[in-house]
């Protein structure tokens, strides 16, 4: 706001790399002025249309940023990325393109290198960002951001307000997941009184995401989350949004290598995402690992 004083016709940005993030944020600013909300990926694709540049693969989309930018005379005042650590290289120097004088730009960077998942790379640029330590949790109840910090080594301890333990429940089919999720969702919606909205289904494959999503438990509808669903989503595509509970499976089809850490990212990012209310499905050795 500071800036959009002196520069009436200059917009801040916001990009991600989580597309259901960016639609979000989308929603809750649509009609603030001056503000373009969006995935990073989304921004590029707009840009690249609206300058007619021609592309044959979606992932060449980012790399004709640069060029459309020009074309465009697209420039911010402020940018703010967030899930930075998933941002490439070249996506960075496409960025600075958005920004007419750097000196003078305002950029705010949101990363967490525990969420890595999607092979970010660093670039020189950031050197020179003076780095914050965000050491409060604000999202999870104390049990669960316990956990959750321990399951990512983070060295701060939580602080927080109490709530119920998150519960842990051993399946060893999808058969089985099946039964103990209706059993659970029917406590949450008829004894502690939650609506639909409130509930998210996580898992760590597409395949049990899709296999999940337009099915029903009882009455209720799975789906998008929308117009009385209980929403379905994987939890790599969930990162940084939250629920205020949360049914996290890890798919008893999938075995996980012992050594490279893999399950355990996905873990602190699911795990994460509960508010107050949590309940953790997987084999027993999957669960010996996500329960530390």
């Amino acid at each position: 706001r500071r800036h959009t004083r002196y520069w009436r016709d200059w917009s801040s940005d916001v990009l991600f790399r989580s597309r259901p993030l960016g639609e979000k944020l989308q929603k809750l600013l649509v009609g603030t002025p001056n503000l373009t909300v969006g995935s990073f990926h989304s921004f590029a694709k707009r840009q690249v249309d609206i300058a007619s540049l021609s592309y044959e693969d979606f992932d060449d989309i980012p790399y004709l940023l640069s060029e459309a930018a020009s074309l465009n005379k697209t420039v911010f005042d402020a940018v703010i990325v967030d899930e930075a650590q998933d941002f490439k290289a070249d996506w960075w120097e496409a960025l600075l393109y958005l920004c007419e004088d750097i000196n003078n730009t305002v950029f705010h960077v949101f990363q967490d290198i525990n969420q890595d998942i999607y092979e970010g790379e660093p670039t020189e640029f950031l050197r020179s960002f003076a780095p914050v330590d965000l050491t409060i949790n604000c999202r999870n109840t104390l049990p669960i951001a316990t956990l959750v910090h321990s399951l990512g080594k983070v060295p701060t301890l939580p602080k927080s307000t109490d709530g119920p333990l998150p519960t842990f429940q051993v399946v060893g089919s999808r058969s089985g997941v099946e039964k103990r999720l209706t059993k659970v969702v029917e406590s949450w919606t008829n004894t502690s009184h939650l609506s639909p909205s409130e509930i998210t289904v996580l898992t760590d494959t597409a395949e049990l995401a899709d296999n999940w999503f337009g099915n029903s438990i009882g009455n209720i509808a799975l789906g998008d989350g929308t117009k009385g669903t209980i929403k379905v989503d994987t939890i790599q595509r969930f990162k940084g949004l939250e629920s205020e509970a949360l049914l996290c499976i890890f798919d008893p089809e999938v075995e996980y290598a012992a050594d490279d850490g893999a399950l355990e990212r996905l873990g602190y990012i699911g795990l994460s995402r509960a508010k107050t209310l949590l309940t953790v499905f997987a084999t027993e050795s999957t669960l010996s690992r996500v329960r530390n």
